[in-house]
């Protein structure tokens, strides 16, 4: 079975186009959930504060991680049946099997020998310890410079004709469909992407910077000049010429910034994906008014992401105050003037709601492939 061709345009297929990245940091953390006493407080709270910052003429920015998305059935990375943990437990069991083999396979001294285990044991207890240390050594989506690792693959016993067990392979194509989750094509936009419009229409949000590249964003209708999309999109193309972007309605495929085959209608200019691989810089026309909306921003909304990944992860570090609302842990919680333990939609759901907006879930949406105005 082709699994590439199963899932290029899902999130996996996504994570499979970008290069082997190393700093992953931990993976699979327990997600939590606020009790519903505790729960209420706090959303009266961020209530209160964005009342507060959007009424005295302040200023309320977003930034929004994959969380926002799992609702759609767009996987996340770090999350429990995230593409990153489904590796890395993948990874384990390999290193499991291989151990195995040569505890049962070898004889005295070779590599099942009490020795060799017990080197391979402080192996893992060393490589645990350094786990340990991870969450404080942060992704980069760099602006200057990152490096590059291998990951495993599988290895299987009793191949058939296609190098796999059928059943092994049947289990695995199984695996796969579910980790890739939705096409990007399929998926739409979820409560919090159409609240977060709502808010950008109604003036109360005045940028979100987005490091999704799931073109949901777009879908809602968010309004693009109050859109920085971080990470690029992987249904939007540039013109390396005039700079003029233009959307589709499918994946077109390609990571880094590589040309597409396409010419610009403007200019004539070639026309290249926007998504960004590790070692690719973010580009000046979303940094920067990114940089200054923050930089000026009485409160920032964090919702659904992780903030491991840099320098995106140390905007919301820079606004007067700023709200996680996430359920996982993240290295920035205790700087956050609130930390809100929910689902991010059901948050954004009552959000609107006190605020007497619509979340407006009739609304037609965006069509990608009408073209876009460059920010």
């Amino acid at each position: 079975m082709d699994e590439a061709h199963l899932t290029t345009n899902t999130c996996l297929g996504y994570a499979a186009r970008l290069k082997p990245y190393p700093h992953k940091g931990v993976t699979g953390l327990p997600e939590r959930l606020d009790s519903p006493a505790v729960l209420s407080r706090k959303l009266k709270r961020l209530v209160a504060m964005v009342t507060e910052a959007a009424s005295n003429n302040g200023r309320v920015v977003a930034l929004t991680g994959a969380g926002i998305s799992t609702a759609a059935g767009i996987p996340d990375f770090r999350g429990p049946r995230g593409i990153w943990t489904l590796e890395d437990e993948r990874a384990k069991q390999e290193k499991k099997k291989k151990r195995e083999a040569g505890k049962y396979g070898r004889g005295r001294g070779g590599e099942g020998s009490s020795a060799a285990r017990r080197g391979r044991d402080e192996d893992g207890a060393s490589e645990r310890r350094n786990d340990a240390l991870l969450p404080s050594t942060t992704p980069k989506r760099r602006r200057k410079g990152t490096t590059t690792a291998t990951t495993g693959d599988n290895t299987m016993q009793t191949p058939s004709s296609s190098g796999v067990p059928e059943e092994e392979e049947r289990r695995e194509a199984a695996t796969t469909s579910v980790a890739a989750g939705a096409s990007f094509e399929a998926a739409r936009p979820t409560p919090t992407h159409r609240a977060l419009a709502a808010l950008a229409r109604s003036g109360r949000l005045a940028w979100c910077a987005t490091q999704n590249v799931d073109g949901l964003d777009l879908r809602s209708g968010f309004p693009r000049d109050k859109l920085a999309v971080l990470h690029g999109c992987v249904f939007t193309e540039r013109c390396a010429a005039c700079g003029d972007e233009v959307a589709r309605d499918r994946d077109v495929g390609g990571v880094g910034l590589q040309p597409t085959g396409q010419t610009c209608v403007r200019c004539g200019g070639q026309l290249r994906d926007t998504v960004l691989d590790w070692d690719d810089a973010i580009a000046d026309r979303d940094w920067e008014p990114t940089q200054r909306a923050f930089d000026d921003a009485d409160l920032a909304l964090c919702l659904g992401t992780s903030l491991r990944i840099t320098p995106a992860a140390d905007l919301p570090l820079t606004a007067k105050r700023f709200v996680v609302v996430n359920l996982q842990p993240t290295p920035h919680d205790a700087q956050a003037a609130l930390v809100v333990r929910a689902r991010v939609d059901d948050v954004m759901r009552h959000l609107l709601d006190a605020l007497g907006l619509d979340l407006d879930v009739d609304r037609p949406e965006h069509t990608l492939d009408s073209g876009l105005s460059s920010p």
